[in-house]
Order: C-alpha cells, then structure tokens, then sequence
C-alpha cells in the first residue's frame, strides 16, 4: 500500500439496502470501470475514470476493457494522509490525534454507511473469497491529481482527480475477465463494524500520533 500507510479504518456508503446487504450478508459489490464511467451522480461517476493517457489536461485514450476491470471503492482513515473533510486535533495531554468527520457531506453516496473497524480481516475474507474464483485483488490508496496542470501523464486505476479528494478513497480492483458485475459474500460483518442507518451523524476517531 502507498506510503506504507496504517489504514484505521474503512467507511462504505451507500443506501440503506446495499448497505444492509454489506453489513448482514457481506455482499461485496464490485462494479465495472465503465459503470463509474459513464454514472450521472456527480459524486460517483467520472469521465475521467478509465483514462490511459492526459496530455496538456486533455484525455489522450482510454484504457482497453473497462468493462472487465471491477473496483470496489470505499472511504478510509490512514496514519498519513490527512482527511479533508474532518476536524483533526493533537491532544497533547494524551498524544493521540483526534478526527471528528461529519458523515452528512457525503449523503449523496446514500444515507446510510457500513464502518469497518478490524480492516485486517476484511481483506482477509475478501482474498479468501475471490481466490476460490481464481481471482486476484489489488488494493491501494488513491492519489489526487490535478488533470489542469498534467502536461504528459498514464493514469492507473487508483488515481483520481483533485476535486475528489474529499472522498479519501481506497479501492480494491479486480480483473473478472467477465463484463457484469462481480459479487462476492464474505460473511456478516457484525463483528468486525458497525451499521449506520442514517449518515446525518458526527464519528470521532482517535489514533497515536505518529
């Protein structure tokens, strides 16, 4: 993972039926590259998902089947890279640092989110799964860029542009080798997070700063 960054903790949003079907049934959803693609919700889709190559802030190409190439994107905490869309604080009496996040921004995902708290073993179930499929998952925190300013630029999968960067994403991308959707189930995961039926709510994390 980049920057060998601790990962805290994982959020998936979302409405409030793929949400219990994550939460209860550990329904994994992993959509296509070409459905982020081409999706009308501003916070979801991004033409620029898919892109091979920018030159000058203009898209070059895109990559060769989109449709084969499955993400599973989610929100997450880290020990490096710093969240945009909380209020962060050093608590020099404890030496923790503190993160207050107001869910409701991110209400256009879905009013309701699934926390993910023991992050190791989530990746466990979700590599013990898809290797019964003889399949693969590589996950990795997203980088920000800024396509303005790109003069020549190939952009991977797990790039995304600036104005994104309020998201805080980690995404897990597959290649099915299939066009339709790839769905997994990894198991209720009432024991390792929580369900939030309604994200109009305020979560505070506290971690060692480090």
């Amino acid at each position: 993972m980049e920057n060998d960054a601790k990962v805290f903790s994982l959020i998936k949003m979302g409405t409030r039926k793929y949400m219990e079907n994550l939460f209860y049934k550990g329904e994994i959803y992993m959509n296509t590259i070409d459905f982020y693609k081409n999706n009308e919700n501003s916070e979801i889709g991004d033409i620029y998902e898919g892109v091979d190559l920018i030159r000058d802030g203009i898209i070059v190409n895109y990559k060769d089947n989109l449709d084969k190439q499955k993400l599973y994107c989610m929100w997450h905490i880290n020990n490096v890279t710093p969240c945009e869309t909380a209020n962060c604080y050093h608590d020099l009496d404890s030496g923790k640092v503190i993160q207050d996040i107001n869910l409701n921004v991110y209400r256009n995902f879905g009013g309701s989110a699934v926390i993910i708290q023991n992050v190791k073993e989530f990746y466990r179930r979700i590599d013990l799964e898809l290797s019964k499929l003889g399949l693969l998952q590589k996950n990795q925190i997203v980088t920000y860029y800024d396509e303005k300013t790109l003069q020549e630029k190939k952009i991977s999968p797990f790039m995304k542009r600036k104005k994104y960067n309020h998201q805080n994403e980690i995404r897990f991308l597959v290649n099915s080798g299939k066009s339709e959707p790839l769905i997994i189930n990894i198991g209720s995961l009432d024991k390792i997070g929580h369900f939030i039926e309604d994200v109009n709510c305020q979560l505070s994390y506290t971690r060692d700063y480090k």
